[in-house]
């Protein structure tokens, strides 16, 4: 049964990355792949915990399926090779990194590392904002769907990823359901604004990753009691270059 635990770690990535070989090739049968990808990681990470409880589909359960989601809606409106495959390869060895992580939690102490699954599944959520905000622009740019229905799917992405964020830290949900709250209302409404504006896909989903990285960041320090100014400094300072960088090299015109 380890063996056969162990093989899935490996082989979970190289699936998803022919899945996204099948999406590139075959994008008419999106919707099966999509969730044959999304249940499937969902499959694995419950046959490595034997099971599930709330504390692990909080912590453990809700980020891989988010960035699967996001990273396949993504896909769909990338017509340039390169940015496809990179993204589907770094997505793909990020989830490697989460899943060998989670693996020694269970079944190997000696080689678990907290810090590390801790910080992959950060940054497992700051790929899954990028992915689903920029494909949720697409939606909208080039589908023309409904604002209000896009707002209800990003309130859905952002409150899941925050509430994992916020978990895999060690912070009560008692302690961290304002923060919670406020951070969904804050990035909702960054959503509204954008939608306003004529910002492309990237440029937005690269904007509304750029807030979530501030804010949730900034917000679980404060709940660890590690918030000073150098680290406050830090997030704000790279947020805010990387909204000025993405929105000056915008085309506003």
């Amino acid at each position: 049964m380890i063996l056969f635990l162990r093989l899935l770690v490996y082989v979970s990535p190289v699936l998803l990355t022919g899945s996204g070989v099948l999406l590139y090739f075959f994008p008419a049968f999106w919707h099966v792949i999509l969730l044959a990808s999304g249940f499937g990681i969902l499959l694995v990470l419950i046959a490595i915990h034997q099971g599930f409880s709330i504390a692990s589909i909080i912590e453990f359960y809700l980020t891989p399926p988010l960035v699967i989601f996001g990273l396949f809606g993504f896909l769909l409106f990338v017509e340039q090779p390169v940015i496809f495959f990179a993204s589907l390869l770094v997505t793909a060895g990020l989830l490697g990194v989460f899943l060998d992580s989670y693996y020694s939690f269970h079944y190997d102490q000696e080689r678990f590392q907290p810090r590390s699954l801790a910080n992959t599944t950060s940054s497992l959520n700051i790929l899954a904002m990028f992915f689903m905000g920029s494909a949720l622009f697409g939606l909208l740019r080039f589908l023309n769907q409904p604002v209000w229905a896009l707002l209800l799917v990003w309130l859905l992405g952002v409150t899941l990823s925050t509430l994992s964020a916020m978990a895999v830290s060690m912070i009560p949900f008692g302690q961290s359901k304002v923060s919670i709250l406020i951070i969904s209302i804050v990035l909702v409404e960054s959503f509204w604004v954008l939608a306003l504006s004529p910002l492309g896909m990237s440029v937005a989903g690269l904007v509304l990753t750029s807030l979530y990285y501030m804010i949730v960041n900034v917000s679980r320090y404060y709940y660890v009691h590690a918030l000073d100014r150098s680290v406050l400094k830090r997030y704000l300072i790279i947020g805010c270059a990387t909204i000025a960088i993405a929105l000056l090299s915008a085309p506003w015109a």
